[in-house]
């Protein structure tokens, strides 16, 4: 059988016991007077944001295209040549909402 432990629990998240050192900001030149003190902050780094969006639309696309052709030409039995047809697709499309 289970015995309770009177003993206190840890806490959830334990704290370090040495503090965590934080990256000093790199000095932006300036004019050397001031250190630097008028200038603008360094901003982050996000050189590949606009990229991988980017890629993900284009992946995104690539999957909508395969899925397209593999599900009609390879489950349905189709040619697929007619994938790529306007009246295929509102076929379809009337199938699934039509009242």
């Amino acid at each position: 059988m289970y015995q309770m432990n009177d003993k206190r629990q840890q806490p959830a998240v334990r704290r370090p016991s040495e503090p965590i050192k934080q990256p000093k900001p790199k000095e932006t030149g300036g004019d050397g007077g001031n250190g630097g003190a008028d200038s603008k902050p360094p901003r982050p780094k996000r050189k590949f944001h606009f990229i991988s969006k980017l890629i993900v639309l284009f992946l995104c696309v690539v999957a909508l295209v395969c899925g397209m052709a593999l599900g009609y030409a390879y489950f349905g039995d189709q040619p697929l040549s007619d994938v790529w047809k306007r009246e295929t697709w509102k076929h379809v499309f009337d199938l699934i909402y039509a009242p």
